[in-house]
């Protein structure tokens, strides 16, 4: 949670899509600062990146750059599950979703167990995504309590499609072009301001009412469908404190990004110069493009502090990496810097072989 946006090009719209992403990025940042992701299809798949840095950080790695014309952004202010393990960060993964919310779900657990459905992370978001695999929208409104606006790509879709969804309770505003474009975000200064920004012309914006899902591709929006809202638990003390937190770091100023944005750099031309001449080493990530398709929960599992019996931080082929045993014998290995999730093996004997040990050498017993 809690910031979302994206858009979905026709074929007829040119336009500075680097320009977009950053656009509509920095413009939902003050929704939340813990983490920031994006996906997007690119030929035929599905693939998506996301860190646990602000908007800015990310830009500045040059993680929010893609080929990609349907798109979806963003920012978090978490409630539930720690950015710090990237798996709880949006966009949600599941087999064939990459999906984004903005909300908050105080079912969750309940609903897992209910609908027998397998989780990965801690965040209470992945459950609606969860759902999503295997289920209808409809599934989701009638199974859950809390809040939600939400957009996803389906790696099952023949076509680049976009998918959007007001399920009570928080902002969805979308605009079209008169190019026939479609822009979203939780926010109607976003919307505008990445039109301005990138010199589109907008015929129509709405905030989508409550109760509607739509698909978009190529930018023309499908019909729009009445679907079940989301319970909202008003009652519930813990869902206000958890409500409030999801709106992000408090009302601040700030800067829209269609007003020109500088970059902590010397250079005017920010899309001009290498990043690693521009900004300082802290600012630098590895980017990660993983495809949906090639998602293996596995990859997902989280940092248990109860299953995990052991960690050695170790350099491999030039990387600094964080190697983690756990209780079943499993061997997680993390890029430390930024906590992303490189290999899961199932077994130690696994992990050995990968890693290119000779049969009467244990690697762990190596390390640890």
């Amino acid at each position: 949670m809690c910031g979302i946006a994206g858009y979905s090009l026709s074929t007829k719209e040119q336009v500075d899509t680097e320009l977009l992403t950053m656009s509509l990025m920095l413009d939902i940042e003050h929704r939340g600062r813990d983490a920031t992701g994006i996906a997007w299809y690119e030929d035929g798949a599905v693939w998506y990146r996301k860190e646990n840095v602000t908007a800015e950080q990310f830009i500045i790695s040059g993680e929010h750059n893609t080929p990609g014309r349907t798109v979806i952004i963003h920012t978090r202010a978490a409630t539930q599950g720690r950015p710090e393990m990237n798996v709880n960060n949006h966009p949600i993964i599941t087999e064939h979703i990459a999906g984004v919310h903005n909300g908050i779900i105080m079912n969750d657990k309940a609903a897992t167990k209910m609908l027998n459905l397998t989780r990965g992370a801690e965040v209470d978001s992945e459950v609606i995504f969860r759902i999503l695999d295997n289920k209808t929208i409809d599934k989701v409104g009638t199974a859950l309590e809390g809040d939600a606006a939400i957009a996803w790509l389906d790696s099952r879709d023949k076509k680049d499609t976009l998918h959007l969804a007001a399920l009570g309770g928080r902002p969805l505003w979308f605009g079209t072009t008169t190019n026939g474009s479609l822009l979203f975000a939780s926010t109607l200064e976003a919307v505008e301001g990445a039109a301005k920004c990138t010199g589109m012309d907008l015929n129509h914006v709405h905030n989508m009412a409550d109760g509607r899902s739509f698909t978009v591709v190529d930018g023309e929006m499908g019909e729009v469908l009445t679907v079940p809202e989301i319970d909202s638990p008003f009652w519930n003390k813990k869902y206000q404190a958890q409500k409030g937190l999801a709106n992000g770091p408090g009302v601040i100023k700030h800067t829209p990004a269609y007003t020109p944005w500088t970059p902590p750099a010397k250079s005017q031309d920010f899309r001009g110069v290498p990043f690693d001449e521009m900004y300082d080493d802290q600012f630098h990530f590895t980017p990660v493009s993983t495809t949906v398709a090639e998602y293996d929960s596995t990859y997902q599992k989280d940092e248990f502090e109860d299953e995990a019996i052991a960690r050695y931080e170790t350099t491999h082929e030039g990387r600094d990496i964080t190697v983690i045993l756990y209780e079943n014998d499993g061997v997680m290995v993390r890029d430390t810097q930024t906590t992303v999730i490189l290999d899961y093996f199932e077994s130690i004997a696994d992990f050995n072989v990968e890693f290119g040990v000779a049969e009467d050498t244990d690697a762990i017993a190596m390390l640890f």
